[in-house]
């Protein structure tokens, strides 16, 4: 594979997405009769898109890092690291200071340091909350 993307994922992608934003935003719906019992569905297997995106990336990063063998003879895990740091961190950045705002002027409920500890640590996927703003980042700390 030579070229940078991979056109014939993005649908994938698209379908990821997809199924995780409807997982969000039906939570809660009533399975009724016909076209609710399909949102319904929807609404609570959203972790399937969650599942495709995950595989999604693995097979991305290995090609990445079968392509830098390929050119260079070896893979630089420090290297590797530094990219996804350079990936992941201002998008976490962004986010966190959204919350941290938006805590400060109090338009979500409110969230105590110590949830921003173990986002800022990666750790919270190993902690449950009440307000579940800080749980967004969960699959940050997977990565």
């Amino acid at each position: 594979m030579t070229a940078k993307k991979i056109p014939s994922l993005d649908g994938l992608r698209a379908l990821s997405i997809l199924l995780v934003v409807l997982s969000h935003c039906l939570h809660g719906v009533s399975a009724q009769h016909g076209p609710r019992r399909v949102l319904y569905a929807v609404a609570y297997n959203g972790s399937i898109g969650v599942s495709i995106f995950f595989v999604i990336s693995g097979f991305l990063i290995t090609t990445l890092l079968l392509r830098e063998k390929n050119s260079t003879g070896r893979i630089s895990l420090s290297g590797f690291y530094l990219r996804r740091v350079f990936r992941i961190l201002p998008a976490f950045f962004v986010f966190m200071a959204s919350l941290v705002l938006a805590n400060r002027l109090h338009l979500l409920p409110a969230i105590p340091a110590s949830q921003f500890l173990h986002a800022l640590t990666f750790t919270a996927d190993y902690q449950r909350y009440p307000n579940d703003l800080i749980g967004h980042i969960w699959s940050l700390s997977v990565e």
